[in-house]
């Protein structure tokens, strides 16, 4: 419309005047070129050299050859009006931008601006038109963030302000892309119709116009917004840009400009307003059509102001668009940078599955919990990917079906199978998505639990250990006590049996009977020592042993009482070392061990008898009981027998605890070999399963540096009577009491009798102490054997003393005193021979003195 107004100029002017309009010079001022600078006359008739690069629609060569494009024309139109010769140099973009730095070139057109390149060139200040970048793909991806470019081949244009801004995003982003640059719009989308790129960055113009043909896809990615401009060599050709300024600005404030009609051309923006019968009218229509045009000439101007208000409206909202939209995908991409830090640096493992249980993501930490590669997983339904151990995959799908309906899932724990096939406990939390009202997905995490759930395992496993060793312990102070009372009555009874015998002849038919009373003594006796080493009061003769030698002297007795089915095989480690204790005892422990593996293969098998060294640490020591850090030598004992299970391994160190019928065992024989093992401070661990055999290990202290002591074994004296000693007997127990004066005076002895600490002292106070021996029991109502002695020996130094209790414990603190003992019960021999022996060395001190 602007061609015909400036033609018809003058019929304009006439009417005017014909018409006197109140329109004055003044008023027909053009509001936008009065801010511009005024025309110099230096840019006239110069030659522009102008650098321009392959970036249609805004810039190119067309398939003709033929220079075009919306910023080519628009810098013709005002080159045609400041008289400017252009000449156009081919080029690169990444080669215009260097050449223009060089001052090779005078400008180069479609230039977005950027503060880094205004450090290097000058830009005209006026907005030529304002773009943006958008990611395209080849058929085939699809992308939804600028995440998704993770590992894919991107081509860009090179030295394109979109690659700059991309290669700055990718750090912050956490992902890696192998960025291809190429050298126009044109390339980029050939490569992606090609396959050599997953995806590509352009000009939102450019993709608008092109991305059909190529056949290449849209995303909703888009990158930095820009506005474009002409630029210069910086500092140069300032005269030039203010001219491209001057000429915008009326351009653009006339909506029926060249302006708007190479955006109608190229761009397609915006329709055509030429209106051609008008043109012809104003030509022919004279006075008539000059008076319509002066009065369109006034609302033209009336137009242009309003056109350009609208205009700056239409700018600043595209702005604060832009603005917001940059802003927006800028909150967008550190939202989802931060959600992908958490995703794939989170220990525990994320997954989300799709409505039919397909596992659509599943974060990169499956890989140390269980082995897999995320991509060996992803797109797979739960119930064939092997993830889920089979017994456990119903009651997860169960539980994922709850969860997919809305209902509230507490934290539950499944078996997973792991890529090399090991099980890995896992503690599972779920939540559904829910999109209009609808659960579309499930997203949850598995939290590795397995080596907590092991720990709490072996710590209640330790915890029932301790707790069975409380209960022995318990139990075994209670038959202690039991067997202490027990020996008390059986002294009395075997002792009274043996006073029997004695006056009972040969021929009498009660001897037998007497004789069979006193044999089942012997066995209750022996049922009462087994209780006394089972609650480790029962004294033991300590001395240097090598345990490999203790083992080798029964090996024949273990051979007879095994029989010929069960083969015993014997691994000695060399350089055994020596430990401190009872040889009859130890080999007691393999006997007992041995008859229980017998009994445990029926059919035969193997035992199995193995001694070796072991030092023990800390970390050991903390999870057995009663086990502690240092050098032990180990014996184990395994048979190839029924094993055992759970529920008896519990119980099986319980005194009168046996699987076997009734009447085919006392029960007594392990609890007798843990009592034995822990009077030698050692420790004794049990492992057994049903139709596997069992295996005991029993750990006695090692004294590596000791050497074995050789032992001369001494013979009994036999017993002989007295030649009218005194000896004083103070027993609380009027039985065994009654049975100990009776014996003594059978064969020759003076006896006083006492049944507490205060009647001995009377007695030895009236007699003045005119006594040979003392006789007393440990445990007296009014206080001990050793108080008794301390009061006695204060008036009568050195008295020969027999201690004797019933509690065999007490006969360690008696012979650490030097005191000899007698153990309950006690029959005539061992009595007689007792204080005989303690006469005979009070009268071998006393010689030896003289």
């Amino acid at each position: 419309m602007k061609h015909w107004f400036y033609a018809c100029r003058p019929f304009l002017a006439a009417a005017i005047l014909l018409l006197c309009l109140p329109f004055t010079p003044a008023q027909a001022q053009n509001p936008f070129t009065d801010r511009l600078p005024p025309l110099s006359p230096a840019v006239t008739q110069r030659t522009v050299r102008v650098a321009i690069y392959h970036n249609p629609p805004l810039a190119g060569i067309s398939a003709e050859g033929k220079t075009e494009g919306f910023f080519v024309d628009l810098l013709q139109y005002i080159a045609e009006r400041e008289g400017w010769q252009v000449r156009y140099v081919f080029c690169s973009f990444s080669a215009c931008l260097d050449m223009a730095r060089a001052g090779q070139v005078d400008l180069v057109p479609v230039v977005a601006y950027s503060d880094e390149r205004a450090q290097t060139l000058s830009f005209n200040r006026e907005t030529v038109l304002n773009n943006w970048g958008e990611v395209y793909t080849r058929k085939g991806i699809k992308l939804e963030s600028l995440l998704d470019l993770n590992g894919r081949r991107v081509a860009t244009s090179r030295g394109g302000i979109y690659a700059d801004e991309l290669k700055k995003m990718i750090p912050n982003l956490g992902i890696t892309i192998e960025m291809v640059e190429l050298g126009s719009y044109q390339a980029v989308f050939e490569a992606l119709a090609q396959g050599t790129a997953d995806a590509g960055v352009v000009s939102h113009l450019y993709g608008e116009l092109y991305a059909e043909k190529y056949g290449v896809s849209r995303t909703p990615v888009i990158i930095l917004p820009v506005s474009l401009h002409y630029a210069a060599p910086k500092g140069a050709n300032e005269d030039l840009l203010n001219a491209i300024d001057r000429h915008l600005v009326a351009l653009k404030a006339d909506p029926h400009s060249v302006y708007y009609a190479l955006l109608d051309k190229y761009l397609g923006h915006l329709p055509s307003r030429r209106t051609p019968w008008q043109h012809w009218a104003l030509i022919f229509g004279g006075g008539a059509v000059a008076l319509a045009g002066a009065v369109s000439a006034i609302l033209y101007r009336r137009r242009a102001v309003q056109r350009e208000r609208a205009l700056q409206a239409s700018r600043a909202a595209l702005e604060e668009e832009t603005t917001g939209r940059a802003q927006a995908e800028k909150a967008l991409q550190e939202a989802e940078a931060r959600y992908r830090l958490i995703f794939e640096n989170i220990v525990d493992v994320l997954f989300v599955l799709d409505a039919n249980l397909c596992l659509q993501e599943i974060s990169p930490s499956v890989r140390a919990t269980f082995g897999y590669e995320p991509g060996e997983l992803i797109g797979q339904g739960l119930p064939k990917s092997g993830l889920v151990f089979s017994e456990d995959l119903p009651r997860l799908l169960a539980d994922a079906e709850r969860t997919f309906r809305g209902e509230d899932q507490p934290m539950a724990i499944y078996r997973f199978v792991a890529k090399d096939g090991s099980l890995r406990y896992g503690a599972v939390t779920a939540a559904p998505l829910i999109l209009n009202g609808q659960a579309v997905a499930c997203i949850g995490s598995i939290r590795d639990v397995t080596e907590r759930l092991r720990a709490e395992e072996e710590a209640e496993r330790i915890a029932r250990q301790m707790e069975q060793a409380r209960r022995l312990e318990s139990i075994g102070l209670l038959a202690g006590g039991v067997a202490h009372d027990f020996n008390n009555m059986l002294t009395a009874i075997l002792g009274h049996i043996d006073l029997a015998l004695m006056d009972t002849p040969e021929d009498s038919p009660l001897r037998a009977n007497l004789a069979e009373a006193r044999a089942s003594g012997d066995r209750a006796a022996q049922l009462a020592r087994q209780l006394l080493v089972f609650s480790r009061s029962q004294p033991i003769e300590r001395a240097v042993l090598d345990v490999g030698q203790v083992l080798q002297d029964i090996l024949k007795m273990l051979r007879r009482l095994l029989g010929e089915q069960i083969a015993i095989r014997t691994e000695v480690a060399p350089g055994l070392w020596p430990i401190e204790g009872d040889a009859l005892q130890l080999q007691q422990v393999v006997m007992n061990l041995a008859v229980n593996a017998r009994d445990a293969m029926p059919q035969g098998g193997e035992l199995t008898l193995q001694l070796e060294n072991v030092t023990l640490d800390e970390e050991y020591a903390r999870k057995v009981p009663f086990a502690r850090p240092g050098h032990f030598v180990r014996l184990a004992v395994t048979d190839t027998g029924t094993g055992m299970p759970p529920e008896v391994l519990e119980h099986i160190f319980e005194p009168f605890f046996t699987t076997k019928p009734k009447g085919e065992g006392t029960g007594l024989g392990l609890s007798t070999v843990y009592g034995i093992v822990r009077q030698h401070e050692g420790w004794i661990n049990v492992y057994s399963e049903v139709g596997r055999g069992t295996t005991f290990h029993i750990y006695l202290p090692a004294l590596p540096e000791r050497a074995v002591a050789t032992r001369l074994a001494v013979p009994a004296e036999a017993a002989t009577g007295g030649r009218g000693e005194r000896i004083l007997v103070v027993e609380d127990d009027e039985r065994v009491r009654r049975f100990a004066v009776t014996t003594l005076e059978a064969y020759g002895y003076q006896v006083g009798q006492a049944g507490s600490i205060r009647e001995a002292l009377a007695l030895f106070a009236q007699e003045e102490g005119a006594w040979g021996a003392l006789f007393t029991d440990f445990i007296l109502p009014d206080g001990t054997g050793l108080d008794l002695l301390a009061a006695i020996y204060a008036k009568r130094p050195g008295l020969p003393v027999l201690l004797t209790s019933g509690w065999a414990g007490q006969a360690l603190v008696g012979r650490e005193r030097g005191y000899p003992f007698l153990q309950k019960p006690y029959g005539v021999g061992d009595l007689l021979k007792a204080i005989q022996q303690i006469l005979s060395s009070s009268q071998g001190s006393r010689g030896e003195a003289s």
